[in-house]
């Protein structure tokens, strides 16, 4: 028999990783070859695309189509018939398999410290164990080292070897092994637990102990990956590991090139290259060092990105850890980060980032450290039959608190829709949370101790809330923030939407001048920051509210969606202004396109208020009833829900319901009329404004100031 595997005209060589077609090396690269030798391994059998995926890409996250492209490969040098598609499935190899691999044939691999064997009870041992990595431990002693320090010692040092590593590999899911080469010598379930434990290991070595500084500074440690099943595991793994020791330095720790793959520099250690190595079962192969990550404090926040608080939504875990739907989860995840990521009220950190905490017991501060934020998002869930029911958390990493949580449940199909009720749930609930614990920090403390980030995000909550008390209070801080921060436009953008609002609500006692200093404000956030959407859309609204120059508002308003087509407040007043226009349609499509891009937003009730008055302007009058009490039902203070409820109401005929809405109106805007309204409204000239003066006339408004009821 051949030291390979024969089909046709190929052979597979594990050992050398090389395929040869007719004596001749094929290059098919390394992904390919590691796909085809999964594929081999079951040949006639389906091998799963999980199976290949963890096998071909180990401690990677990689979408299926990588899979695809490098079966497309294999076909291409193989043959269109070797590789069978089981739809849905995986891949079955189904090329007959002429000469199988012979294990007592493998030639052992004679290496300068060592060319013993491994031995039949050790190879036994690790052929039993489902294990993909091989940790080795020894002290190398140069020639008459041994002597000088007397033999005796010396075998106690190599016997704390071998009980540290008895005793540490467990915590780390692994399994000791006998060899007469290595003071100790461990396999493991994955490359992160094997360096984890030598980390470890090496930290408890370089304690003070009776032979504590010879074994610091003797110890060496080294690490290979090995393909599950192989039958070259034994031989070479061995033979690898004492390659890398004599490589190694005196006190340090190596590992070879596909075990550093599977870990992620900076989080599971430190990495070094050290080079290629020339000789031996991993010539050509790169070696590299290995320490304790640096414990440095987290990333370092622009000044523009302290104004949001960081958040961070943690890799979501079935209840069953055996659960088929593991990939379900990390749908599941990525809906939740795509939904928070479109508000402007919280950074959210990438899924590529917190991916790498997948199984990984770490607490919170040190999770928060090395990721740069505050608060966490984590989620358990279950799934019986079409349900799924997701248990959500918020966590505050400075003092573990929980700030909000809840189990919410939906069917399979409802639930991976990118406009999914569930995560939408989620999603406001999280922002509320976050909200109500930044309003509830500023009114706790004095302005000028608070975190930037609490005083824009709760003088935004505090804005839309709509009292007057609040409204205040909203201004002081967005006023201490522009002192802290005075070149960042955001604040600025807050303070020109703070007036207009006053304007919009009637709380102004001088519109003219709130629409000027708001004007101000808009203009100066724009000079400082020209591609800011959020100025833009704030600078459009002056236009709108202040100056009734649509034209040029929704020009600001395309500026602002072109630079950022997620900014929702945008594509919310574009939608406004176009009902201004009387073109319903269009501010219905522009409202809700904002609706589906804001799950979050802490404005919810305005943006519902917003809806009523487009489905208004659309003719939809029970949409427009629907959408200005669904806003007054998070919001009693929002005037333009009333006005919008009263007028619809009233084209309804349904007058005494409209003239209870007019005395709830007039209780928080006493001086509004039919006249002023109609004068002050962006949509005077379009048509429809004098049309809803005369529904609000018949519900009972004034038509001037002069005009009792």
């Amino acid at each position: 028999m051949s030291n390979g595997i024969r089909f046709g005209r190929f052979e597979l060589r594990l050992i050398e990783r090389v395929l040869l077609d007719e004596g001749v090396p094929v290059a098919i690269g390394a992904r390919a070859f590691d796909v085809l030798s999964a594929l081999v391994e079951h040949h006639g059998h389906l091998v799963t695309k999980r199976e290949i995926l963890d096998l071909a890409w180990p401690g990677l996250v990689v979408e299926e189509n990588n899979l695809a492209v490098q079966v497309s490969t294999l076909r291409k040098v193989l043959g269109a018939d070797a590789i069978v598609t089981v739809a849905g499935r995986g891949y079955r190899f189904c090329v007959p398999i002429t000469d199988a691999l012979d294990t007592s044939r493998f030639p052992t691999n004679r290496i300068a410290i060592d060319d013993a064997r491994v031995e039949a009870t050790s190879a036994a041992e690790l052929l039993q164990q489902n294990r993909r990595c091989v940790l080795g431990a020894a002290i190398r002693v140069r020639a008459g080292d041994e002597r000088a320090a007397g033999a005796d010692a010396m075998r106690a040092a190599r016997e704390v070897v071998v009980l540290s590593i008895a005793r540490l590999a467990p915590r780390f899911g692994g399994t000791t092994l006998g060899d007469p080469r290595f003071a100790g010598l461990a396999s493991f379930p994955s490359a992160r637990a094997a360096v984890a434990c030598a980390l470890q290991m090496r930290d408890v070595l370089d304690e003070p102990h009776s032979h504590g500084a010879r074994i610091g500074s003797r110890l060496r440690l080294a690490i290979v990956s090995v393909d599950h099943g192989s039958a070259s595991f034994p031989t070479h793994s061995a033979n690898a590991l004492l390659t890398l020791i004599e490589r190694t330095g005196d006190g340090a720790t190596c590992a070879s090139e596909s075990t550093v793959a599977q870990c992620i520099a900076g989080l599971d250690c430190d990495i070094d290259d050290l080079g290629l190595l020339s000789t031996g079962p991993l010539s050509n192969h790169r070696v590299y060092g290995l320490s304790a990550p640096a414990r440095v404090r987290g990333p370092v926040l622009e000044a523009s990105h302290e104004l949001r608080p960081t958040l961070a939504v943690l890799p979501f875990h079935p209840y069953d850890r055996d659960d088929a739907s593991l990939r379900l989860g990390d749908v599941l995840t990525d809906q939740v980060i795509a939904a928070l990521s479109h508000s402007d009220a919280v950074n959210v950190t990438s899924r590529l980032s917190t991916h790498a905490f997948r199984d990984r017991p770490m607490a919170l501060q040190e999770m928060a450290r090395l990721l740069g934020v505050r608060y966490f998002v984590s989620a358990r869930y279950g799934r019986s039959g079409d349900t799924i029911r997701l248990h959500v958390e918020l966590a505050d990493s400075t003092n573990g608190e929980i700030l909000w949580t809840e189990t919410v449940c939906d069917d399979a199909k409802g639930a991976l829709q990118t406009d999914s009720l569930l995560i939408q749930e989620i999603a406001t609930g999280i922002s509320r949370a976050l909200i109500s614990r930044e309003i509830r920090s500023m009114r706790q403390a004095p302005l000028p101790t608070l975190a930037s980030h609490t005083l824009l995000l709760a003088a935004i909550g505090l804005v839309f809330r709509l009292s007057q008390s609040e409204f205040g209070r909203a201004r002081d801080a967005l006023e201490t923030l522009h002192v802290r921060a005075p070149r960042h436009p955001a604040p600025l953008a807050w303070l020109a939407r703070w007036h207009l609002f006053r304007v919009v609500q009637g709380w102004s006692e001088n519109r003219q001048e709130d629409g000027e200093i708001a004007l101000s404000y808009a203009s100066r956030a724009l000079e400082l920051d020209p591609d800011s959407s959020l100025a833009l859309t704030m600078l459009g609204n002056v236009h709108v509210n202040h100056l009734r120059d649509l034209d040029r508002a929704e020009t600001l308003y395309d500026q602002a969606i072109a630079i950022n087509p997620n900014e929702s407040i945008a594509w919310l007043h574009k939608g406004n202004a176009r009902s201004f226009r009387a073109d319903g349609c269009g501010a219905v499509t522009h409202v809700r396109k904002a609706l589906a891009l804001s799950p979050l937003d802490p404005a919810r009730h305005f943006y519902q208020g917003i809806l009523a008055g487009a489905t208004l302007s659309a003719g939809d009058y029970d949409g427009a009833i629907a959408a200005a009490r669904s806003a007054l039902r998070i919001n009693r203070g929002h005037v333009s829900a009333h006005r919008v409820l009263a007028i619809a109401l009233s084209l309804q005929g349904r007058l005494d319901e409209a003239r209870e809405v007019i005395r709830d109106l007039r209780v928080l805007e006493p001086t509004l009329n039919v006249t002023d309204f109609i004068a002050r409204s962006p949509a005077a000239g379009y048509g429809l404004i004098e049309r809803f003066g005369h529904a609000l006339q018949a519900a009972g408004l004034p038509l001037s100031r002069n005009t009792s009821i």
